[in-house]
């Protein structure tokens, strides 16, 4: 909803970033909107109250509409085929009697009677022709006591991730190709797999552990550059480290838009 009312504001780099939006009437004729994102940056705007075809946002019938000049055309690719192009966008947004809010973006598309005038002109929809497409989304109600939906659902799944890697632990073939590719159990390796998993911060997972001469490497993958910067910094209280920092010449990303980065930790002696 946030890209949808304040899309010069900011452009998240992936649906999971926002964390809470909040709407306040600010007087008749004006909504604050306030966006936090993970990364707890806030962003703030207004919208004015107008009507269908002027203003930012109109009330109707129990709704706040947005009007078709705020809404990008980000979604119009998953609407549009052979027989419907999206021509105009209204946006809906109510609360239901949780207080959730409920969400309809409608796309329009209409047989039009073109003009030529130069650059910018539009033609006159033609009567009758009117087609109408539609999504709708829920977001639930703001919760001091809960973290963010989106962060509830990332350590859902990295829940379901650990599960099934414990399980595939006690899988005898599983055994047989960790021993003949990585050699026997190292002790050590394990406490610094088990110092680094607790050390992770919300929304970064730990791809990988290996040994390198005296120290340790650990591969990790993020979203933001913070995640990293918390990672270390909580990693360097996991215990007595005599060295640690961010490995040259790994850091990239992947093709879901996450980074990728190794960082190299020695711990002093007789790591337990």
């Amino acid at each position: 909803m946030a890209m949808l009312v304040m899309p010069a504001l900011r452009n998240p780099p992936a649906s999971g970033d926002l964390a809470w939006i909040e709407l306040t009437p600010a007087d008749d004729s004006t909504l604050l909107v306030a966006v936090m994102y993970q990364d707890s940056v806030s962003v703030s705007g207004t919208l004015r109250r107008g009507g269908p075809w002027h203003g930012d946002y109109y009330c109707e019938e129990g709704w706040l509409k947005v009007r078709d000049a705020r809404i990008p055309q980000t979604w119009d690719a998953e609407m549009k085929d052979g027989e419907f192009f999206p021509r105009r966008h209204l946006f809906w947004v109510a609360p239901n009697k949780a207080g959730a809010l409920v969400a309809r973006l409608q796309f329009i598309d209409f047989e039009e009677f073109g003009l030529w005038c130069g650059d910018g002109c539009k033609g006159f929809p033609i009567p009758g022709t009117f087609e109408y497409r539609e999504t709708w989304s829920l977001a639930e109600a703001y919760d001091p006591d809960l973290p963010a939906p989106i962060a509830r659902q990332r350590e859902a799944e990295r829940q379901e991730g650990v599960a099934a890697l414990e399980a595939a632990k006690r899988d005898r073939r599983y055994q047989e190709v960790q021993l003949l590719e990585n050699g026997p159990p190292d002790p050590e390796l394990e406490t610094v797999r088990r110092r680094a998993l607790l050390s992770l911060p919300e929304g970064v997972l730990l791809r990988g552990v290996s040994r390198h001469t005296n120290r340790f490497h650990l591969s990790v993958e993020f979203e933001a550059m913070y995640q990293l910067e918390n990672f270390l910094e909580r990693l360097g209280g996991s215990g007595p480290v005599d060295e640690l920092g961010i490995a040259p010449l790994f850091r990239g990303k992947t093709t879901k838009g996450t980074w990728v980065d190794v960082v190299y930790v020695r711990y002093g002696t007789g790591i337990r």
